[in-house]
């Protein structure tokens, strides 16, 4: 069996699972919502050749209302300099936070950062 074919298999199998323990089917949910508490998103990094903004909308079209960033993809076209970032300005923090919202889209994650063992420095982080 391929590997792929056999984690579809199993992803399928879960799914399942979680369903039947729930006794919910999954027209009951949103595409996104497998059930209580459990959420299907996008890792940014998934669209690497493109910029976070590219990703954002690629992720809405496909339904998907949930995201991780990644430090260092390129913010935007016009920007191509700007990278995603957790010292990223204010200002670009605030259109960020306004592409996610005229996109529905929420960024529920960041990662993967390497923290320090300086708290100042992992509270940028988080």
């Amino acid at each position: 069996m391929k590997r792929t074919t056999a984690v579809m298999t199993v992803m399928v199998g879960i799914i399942t699972f979680c369903t039947a323990v729930h006794g919910k089917s999954l027209t009951e949910h949103p595409a996104t919502d497998f059930g209580e508490g459990w959420r299907m998103g996008v890792q940014a990094y998934s669209f690497k050749e493109f910029t976070f903004y590219e990703a954002v909308d690629k992720s809405a079209a496909m339904g998907m209302n949930w995201i991780e960033a990644y430090g260092g993809q390129r913010l935007s076209k016009d920007r191509p300099g700007v990278k995603i970032g957790h010292n990223m300005p204010v200002e670009l923090r605030e259109e960020v936070k306004k592409k996610l919202a005229a996109a529905n889209v929420k960024l529920v994650s960041y990662g993967v950062v390497r923290l320090s063992n300086n708290e100042v420095e992992c509270r940028k982080v988080f």
